[in-house]
């Protein structure tokens, strides 16, 4: 159903929206079937308690200028399959939660653990946006990833609570807890601005795979893989990562490149004031051999910067690993950078000079 909030809506509640001119007045919608009718004809939009049918990516092109607010509870109907559950278009945009909303991805439902061979799980929020603001979201027990911004421009992002402590070893069922949860990934943009973000997970907190002119800022990640860019090609650049916490994660800065991608190239990477404890497989962590083999030159990494980086590992693990190809790495500037907790050495190949490793 659709509700038009404001007393002279009540005059035109018996029209036809389509036939109608574009509506300034805040429309209420509590139907997945009348979702698109909002989309084509209101300026703002309020989306309560929507149930998205199995297997149904809801697409939202919103007109320019649209302010959309999420209230309730915001879930869907469980089912095998890969997709986006949520896909939103536009430009100009304010999307934001009102108090008490929750996007409730309903993980647990979807979770395999080690016994899943292939993965069809759906993905929570997809955004191709420009110009617009993404504020106020709580996403909870999310199936696969949460949040991916992709193809956009311009867009601040702030205040996002992602919690999938549920799927975490040792509290969901046996061989049922999430893998590939991350917080949020960006690919294909530009002008992307993120800060004061909570993220509980499994996998990477932050995924850069492709983009420039990306600033990330007061992140509190745990569980995670840190704060991550995993480039297959092309070139990324102008990468800030600055004041945040990273816990029980595997890592907490970890720059990988994919040894069976295409040509590309990191650079004008920067992170500064990040601080992390109880991490389990390197506290930093960049590698030219992702997933696993041969590192490989295809993707050098350029100008990458370290300042004020220091934290805690667990006592078998390598405080820092670097593993780069021949010549592939150069242009480095690492400054109080100090990993504790461990009497592992780092692991060092083909490592940039002046780097202490």
């Amino acid at each position: 159903m659709i509700e038009l909030v404001s007393v002279f809506s009540v005059l035109i509640l018996g029209l036809d929206l389509v036939n109608t001119q574009l509506i300034l007045d805040p429309c209420q919608v509590t139907d997945f079937d009348d979702i698109q009718q909002a989309v084509s004809n209101c300026q703002k939009i309020i989306l309560k308690d929507v149930v998205i049918p199995e297997k149904t990516s809801l697409e939202m092109r919103l007109l320019t200028g649209t302010e959309l607010i999420f209230e309730g509870n915001i879930t869907h109907v469980p089912a095998e399959w890969a997709g986006d559950l949520l896909r939103i278009y536009g430009s100009n945009l304010t999307i934001s939660g009102a108090p008490g909303h929750v996007f409730d991805g309903l993980g647990a439902k979807h979770w395999k653990g080690k016994n899943e061979t292939v993965v069809m799980r759906p993905k929570l929020l997809r955004f191709k946006v420009s110009d617009s603001t993404i504020k106020n979201l709580h996403l909870l027990n999310c199936p696969d990833q949460c949040i991916h911004i992709s193809s956009s421009s311009n867009v601040h992002v702030s205040d996002i609570f992602i919690d999938v402590r549920d799927g975490y070893q040792g509290v969901a069922p046996t061989d049922h807890f999430a893998t590939n949860t991350d917080g949020i990934d960006v690919s294909g943009s530009d002008r992307i601005f993120v800060q004061d973000i909570v993220v509980y997970n499994q996998d990477d907190c932050v995924a850069i795979n492709g983009g420039h002119d990306l600033y990330f800022r007061n992140f509190f990640c745990n569980g995670s893989h840190g704060l991550s860019l995993s480039v297959s090609g092309g070139e990324v650049y102008n990468i800030e990562f600055k004041d945040s916490i990273v816990q029980k994660a595997r890592f907490a800065i970890h720059v990988k490149t994919h040894n069976e991608g295409t040509e590309g190239h990191i650079y004008n990477v920067f992170y500064k004031n990040i601080t992390f404890s109880d991490v389990f497989k390197a506290g930093i962590s960049i590698q030219q051999n992702y997933p696993q083999g041969d590192v490989r030159g295809n993707v050098p990494i350029t100008n990458l910067t370290l300042v004020d980086v220091q934290g805690s590992v667990l006592a078998e693990t390598v405080p820092i690993s670097v593993l780069c190809a021949e010549d592939a790495c150069s242009d480095w500037s690492w400054t109080n950078v100090r990993v504790t907790g461990t009497d592992f050495s780092n692991e060092c190949l083909n490592v940039p000079d002046g780097i202490d490793c």
